[in-house]
């Protein structure tokens, strides 16, 4: 591009011309370098997105399987208390038949 000025003879008209046409290219170099860093953020950002909700699907299966557990766990305590009052019971009948004879 030769910019047209008067006062500004041809050699000077080209050097200024070289120097915006430099400036014109390291300007589009800097932009597709920009949008280039940026694809790459957005890309490990979508990763680490995938990886976030990964983790909360197994603290989530962790959670449910605790819960599980936990009720499990008390289903277990009532039967052992019940277990128990039945051996009691048993240890008494035991005891009565004993006295008998």
């Amino acid at each position: 591009m030769i910019l047209d000025t008067p006062s500004l003879d041809a050699a000077t008209q080209l050097s200024m011309s070289d120097i915006l046409d430099k400036v014109l290219a390291a300007t589009e170099h800097s932009r597709v370098s920009v949008e280039t860093r940026l694809g790459s953020l957005a890309s490990e950002l979508g990763f680490l997105r995938d990886e976030h909700l990964n983790l909360v699907d197994k603290v989530t299966d962790g959670e449910k399987t605790l819960g599980v557990q936990h009720l499990l766990a008390e289903d277990n305590q009532v039967a052992i208390r019940d277990l128990q009052e039945h051996v009691g019971l048993l240890e008494d009948r035991a005891e009565e038949e004993e006295g008998r004879s």
